[in-house]
């Protein structure tokens, strides 16, 4: 049975073998494919691929089937800005966080001097 991923095969599992000077058991093999089968379960599949914001956000949920879809999940809320305490980019325009966050911060990017905002406003100016 597997370790993974309640836990962690320790090196002492996985001795090493050597050509004609040890015996291979079958358990051997396939103590290697149980872990392998069970990493795999766990990670779900395509993991390193971008959901591009499909599908709907869960903040309440503490357990995921996989990692994909808690990478997902995270993707979903990240993209849907479900998260307004944070300044957010988008398709090179800055917004500003929710002003029910307690914090808000206007950033401005400009080659002129600065003008006008208020207190705690961000200005950024290049050349």
């Amino acid at each position: 049975m597997a370790s993974y991923p309640s836990g962690i095969v320790s090196t002492a599992v996985f001795t090493t073998k050597a050509n004609t000077l040890d015996i291979i058991d079958a358990s051997h093999p396939n103590l290697i494919q149980e872990e392998v089968i069970a990493i795999e379960t766990a990670l779900g599949t395509n993991p390193a691929q971008s959901t591009n914001g499909s599908g709907s956000y869960t903040s309440a949920a503490t357990a995921f089937g996989t990692v994909t879809a808690r990478l997902n999940n995270h993707e979903i809320g990240i993209l849907g800005d479900v998260h307004t305490q944070y300044v957010k980019k988008v398709d090179g325009v800055v917004t500003t966080a929710s002003t029910s966050s307690g914090v808000v911060r206007n950033i401005y990017s400009s080659t002129s001097t600065p003008t006008g905002g208020m207190d705690g406003d961000v200005w950024l100016k290049y050349v």
